[in-house]
């Protein structure tokens, strides 16, 4: 007897390794998948413009940052003297629009640098409605809790959404010949649209990856959404707001991703790597003894044989003060 339809298999026309540099732009679970990745030790660069959850939207920053075209001034919004963009997550502000317009620059400039070396680009769609600001209806990102009669709010087709995301993928292709990209529909349920509305949305927004999917030699799909509604499929992988999805639902999900995309050799590396991390959190029980020094030795011959792959001088600087600190 099953008592639950777990993932088929997946595969993928191409692999990651830690030599690879990854951008992730997208919702919220860009964020989660950029912060597991540097965690493990990838070069990453985790969503820089913040949250970001229409196609249309991250198709116009990447395009910004690879073009560096002007910040349309029109969409900036001062609220309580405070500034924000509305191409832009809130926890982009400043008090003066001048000092906000460079913080804007500088981070598209570092995507437009880091685009140049670029791997992989992971793109998570959170959802087909789109809030258009008046007059000019221009489609934006964020609507910084103005008044809702400024909008007009809409869904996108699945043809306008097939539209805007592949203007951007040939972009990318020649900006960066050697670029992947890999799309997900984000597994948190915009549950704000109504759950008919998020099923809506969300059916959209995976119609369209398909075809992207098929369209183009360097596109492949990751099934994030389907994972949590059609594997996990209970409640007890949610946070209690049961839109959100939990640790452990997170973790899941990152461990599918990792065996889809991440080359055997980085995984038999991250395996080792695991243990060493585990080490590094470990709060002893008896600290300054002998057993501790000779747990902390251990540690570090255990980071020596991971080899010179990445970077791992802040954790060897680290057990090295531990160690000095004993005397």
């Amino acid at each position: 007897m099953y008592l639950r339809t777990s993932i088929e298999t997946l595969a993928s026309p191409f692999t990651v390794g830690l030599e690879s540099s990854i951008l992730t732009i997208g919702s919220c679970f860009s964020d989660f998948l950029g912060e597991k990745l540097e965690q493990d030790k990838f070069s990453c660069l985790s969503n820089p413009f913040g949250t970001l959850y229409n196609p249309v939207s991250i198709a116009k920053l990447l395009r910004h940052s690879m073009q560096l075209q002007t910040t349309p001034s029109h969409l900036f919004w001062e609220n309580e003297g405070i500034w924000y963009h509305h191409d832009y997550h809130s926890q982009w502000w400043a008090f003066e629009r001048e000092e906000l317009e460079k913080i804007i620059e500088k981070t598209h400039l570092e995507v437009h640098h880091f685009l140049r070396k670029t791997q992989v680009v992971i793109l998570t769609l959170g959802t087909a409605y789109v809030h258009k600001i008046k007059p000019n209806l221009n489609i934006v990102s964020n609507c910084h809790k103005r008044p809702a009669q400024d909008f007009k709010k809409e869904l996108l087709s699945v043809k306008e959404t097939v539209h805007a995301m592949s203007s951007l993928l040939d972009q990318l292709l020649v900006y960066n010949g050697k670029i992947k990209v890999i799309l997900t529909v984000s597994p948190v349920r915009h549950t704000r649209e109504t759950l008919q509305g998020n099923s809506l949305s969300k059916s959209i927004l995976r119609v369209a990856c398909h075809e992207l999917a098929e369209k183009y030699a360097h596109v492949s799909y990751f099934p994030s959404y389907e994972i949590m509604i059609d594997d996990l499929r209970d409640y007890r992988f949610f946070q209690p707001d049961l839109i959100h999805p939990n640790e452990v639902a997170l973790d899941y999900i990152f461990d599918l991703f990792k065996k889809t995309y991440v080359s055997r050799c980085t995984q038999e590396w991250l395996v080792q790597w695991q243990k060493v991390k585990q080490g590094l959190t470990h709060r002893p029980l008896h600290p300054g003894t002998s057993s501790h020094r000779q747990f902390l030795a251990q540690l570090k011959t255990q980071l020596d044989t991971l080899g010179n792959t990445v970077n791992l001088s802040q954790e060897r600087d680290w057990i090295d003060l531990q160690l000095n600190q004993l005397g």
